[in-house]
């Protein structure tokens, strides 16, 4: 079960969340700019949810499409990246970033954005990584890497953190040309996404 959460400053307004939910967990919520934040949320057995202003349960295509992404974390890592350095009007509701998400995962889902990646395993326990767990990794610049980490976050790192075949890394991607790749129905004004 998923929810949209009013953020308030740098953290999600907790005064928000009804009682009858159990846990939450950010799916997508860090960053200075988002205003509301996709949680994926657990609740009380035989409890109904009220939702407020600050709280609402996603529609069931958003369910969808957030548990389809959970299967191919490129797509959510990069919906999420989109949102979390994306520009707001003060207007942006919580259906706005409900549809924006819905625009964006379910376009990065139709362009098959992990054809463009790779698993690769962690040679060294840095950055996030840990020696032996594979990673998704979308994209490379110079000797560098970016892969996505255990929450859906993009990280930049040494490309040495990582075991490639030759024939694994030479699939990989521009990170700009992978994050160039957006659609032009997001409601959220598109990031300044240069990458160095």
């Amino acid at each position: 079960m998923f929810a949209i959460v009013k953020r308030a400053k740098d953290a999600v307004l907790t005064s928000a969340i009804p009682e009858e939910v159990t846990s939450t967990w950010p799916l997508i919520d860090t960053g200075p700019n988002p205003l509301w934040g996709l949680y994926q949320i657990t609740i009380r057995r035989g409890h109904l949810i009220k939702e407020n202003e600050y709280f609402k349960l996603t529609q069931p295509r958003t369910t969808a499409l957030v548990e389809s992404a959970k299967l191919c974390p490129p797509v959510l890592s990069l919906s999420k990246e989109y949102l979390e350095e994306a520009k707001y009007s003060k207007q942006y509701t919580a259906t706005d970033f409900e549809e924006d998400i819905c625009r964006l995962l379910e376009f990065y889902l139709k362009k098959q954005i992990h054809k463009g990646c790779v698993m690769a395993a962690a040679t060294i326990s840095q950055d996030m990584a840990v020696a032996g767990y594979y990673y998704w990794v979308i994209g490379k610049r110079a000797s560098n890497v970016w892969w996505i980490d255990d929450d859906y976050s993009l990280v930049c790192s040494r490309s040495e953190l990582f075991s490639f075949s030759d024939s694994s890394q030479s699939i990989l991607q521009d990170i700009e040309q992978v994050l160039s790749l957006s659609p032009s129905s997001v409601s959220a004004s598109p990031p300044n996404r240069k990458r160095t």
